[in-house]
């Protein structure tokens, strides 16, 4: 080592060795790391040692699956929450970066962890193509909750709570598994949920106490269209039903929107309700006891 790097002053090795960290750069760290702890015995480090360790021990990532299981596992750490907000988003920017190289053209990185290219690209930093991205995958979606899981996170940081909520619930609607509530970056969300015994039932739950939002039809015709997307409602034949957790939704959207409903769908989307789940059902109806009428 030049004699002279033993005299710099170790604010600025430690600077040089945080952008190195950011940068993804192990074996300039592991060399700033190495001059710090020879200068000045380690003083003043805490975090950067285990964060090195662990970038060394379990390397980067070669494809974009072990690169989101690696991620996941990172945020789990004990140091995580001691690096500084600089660092770990810079961190986060370039090894987002990193991860999209390795996707290439790939739609979507379909994995057991299920990561969408979208929310890839809002990590890396590319917010408009992110979301923009993240709004189609939720659309096409049918059956899969994780594209409103992470638009749910991207519209979060991007300080839009209340449309984070209603990606939130579409993502629990959609049966959300209960080991992915960790991942919802919404705290009070997140704490409510881990409250919750029944975590099947833990979206009606939510939109019943308010963390949650419920849709609302404005109009006769917003009910007219509602009903003809909720064709099991309104028919006696046979026809595929959705959930008994979707179904009970649909009527709490009816029962919320009370002002526009005809009288006769209301009764019968409360009824519904309470035949779905009678402790629901009644806990729901106190809570519109307490409300204005419109």
């Amino acid at each position: 080592m030049d004699q002279l790097a033993l005299f710099r002053p170790p604010d600025l090795v430690l600077a040089e060795l945080h952008l190195d960290l950011r940068r993804l750069d192990l074996k300039r760290a592991h060399g700033c790391l190495t001059e710090y702890q020879r200068s000045w015995n380690g003083v003043g480090l805490t975090w950067e040692p285990s964060f090195l360790d662990f970038l060394t021990l379990n390397g980067l990532p070669k494809d974009p699956e072990d690169g989101w299981s690696l991620w996941l596992k990172l945020q789990e750490s004990a140091f995580w929450p001691n690096v500084p907000l600089s660092v770990r988003l810079g961190f986060q920017t370039h090894y987002f970066q990193m991860i999209l190289d390795l996707a290439g053209d790939e739609r979507k990185v379909t994995s057991e962890n299920g990561i969408s290219t979208g929310y890839l690209h809002f990590l890396a930093g590319r917010l408009d193509s992110g979301l923009a991205l993240l709004q189609q995958e939720a659309t096409e979606s049918v059956d899969d909750p994780l594209p409103h899981l992470y638009l749910g996170n991207t519209q979060y940081l991007l300080n839009d709570t209340w449309e984070a909520r209603a990606s939130y619930r579409d993502a629990l609607l959609k049966a959300l598994k209960r080991d992915k509530f960790a991942e919802i970056l919404d705290v009070e969300v997140r704490a409510f949920l881990a409250e919750v015994e029944a975590s099947e039932w833990a979206v009606i739950e939510g939109c019943i106490k308010g963390v949650l939002p419920v849709a609302h039809v404005r109009s006769a015709g917003s009910v007219e269209r509602f009903l003809e997307r909720h064709t099991w409602f309104v028919t006696t034949d046979s026809c595929p039903l959705p959930s008994p957790i979707q179904q009970f939704y649909a009527c709490l959207v009816l029962s919320e929107s009370r002002p526009v409903v005809p009288e006769d769908s209301l009764m019968k989307a409360r009824l519904h309700m309470k035949f779905l789940n009678s402790r629901l059902h009644k806990r729901h109806m106190e809570m519109l006891e307490t409300k204005p009428r419109d």
